[in-house]
């Protein structure tokens, strides 16, 4: 009898250590991302980043996104929405090189997250 009590209280004690940890991230498959530096002909360049879920347990998702110039860092933001977050950022001069980078997390009604995802473009 002492057995069974010693790994009834073993097993409970383990299911309530797994309850307690935090859940892992994982890939949001219905997630997309992107990031698109593009010109009408002219003089200016405009950087657009899109991320997008369907996700049914959406709570927001939100969109990092930097701009660098050269090697200049000139626009560092973070939005977010539901079900779309977007970024938008137009008058870049078309004679200058631009690098667009972008990454993407859902976090959901239960608290969890999903792993992000990374989007890039360059002029």
């Amino acid at each position: 009898m002492k057995k069974k009590i010693m790994q009834a209280s073993v097993t409970v004690a383990l299911i309530s250590s797994l309850s307690a940890m935090p859940a892992f991230a994982a890939i949001d498959y219905n997630a997309s991302l992107n990031t698109l530096l593009s010109s009408l002909g002219g003089s200016t360049v405009t950087a657009e980043a899109s991320a997008t879920s369907v996700h049914g347990d959406l709570k927001k998702i939100n969109l990092n996104v930097v701009l660098k110039t050269g090697t200049k860092t000139i626009t560092d933001d973070v939005k977010s929405g539901n079900p779309t977050a977007d970024w938008i950022r137009q008058g870049l001069d078309s004679s200058k090189s631009h690098t667009l980078n972008a990454a993407a997390r859902s976090y959901y009604t239960d608290g969890t997250s999903s792993d992000q995802i990374y989007s890039s473009s360059s002029w």
